[in-house]
């Protein structure tokens, strides 16, 4: 499926169609003011993902209503991965948690959990809106494709 196939059908999808717009609306700085790409959007009965490609990170949030009922975001090393399926990716990419580069850029930011007792569209949505704000924020210089020093990976 090619990736306007991709867009529309995520736009279109009756459960998570609400969530495909708030991320693009939520995160299409990446492309205007980081040079990021949408890479893909994927809808799948075991979780939901969006990835923006840019030249150092990969960006990817999911959101899994469903099985684990869970959102994450990540960035992705792009150096590492392997984009085009052969086989020649590091075994353990390198990611950065953005709760917890957010978090090591500001204490007292309230951060999402990444499995809530309850996901609902507002807890959701105050995730997008606290990932997408703090990385504009507290991380350009990441965007941009800086390593973060001030983060632990685990």
């Amino acid at each position: 499926m090619s990736l306007e196939e991709q867009v529309a059908s995520g736009l279109r999808d009756r459960a998570c169609g609400w969530w495909v717009r708030l991320v693009f609306d939520s995160f299409g700085y990446l492309e205007t003011d980081f040079g990021y790409s949408l890479a893909e959007v994927r809808l799948h009965f075991r979780g939901n993902y969006i990835q923006y490609r840019g030249p150092v990170y990969e960006f990817v949030t999911e959101y899994d209503p469903d099985d684990t009922q869970s959102i994450h975001a990540n960035l992705w090393l792009v150096a590492d991965l392997d984009p085009e399926g052969q086989g020649e990716g590091i075994r353990f990419p390198r990611v950065l948690d953005v709760n917890r580069l957010l978090l090591a850029r500001n204490p007292d930011l309230p951060l999402a959990a990444p499995m809530p007792s309850h996901l609902d569209r507002a807890t959701v949505s105050d995730a997008i809106a606290t990932w997408a704000r703090g990385l504009r924020e507290l991380a350009p210089d990441v965007l941009a494709g800086a390593w973060p020093e001030d983060v632990a990976t685990p």
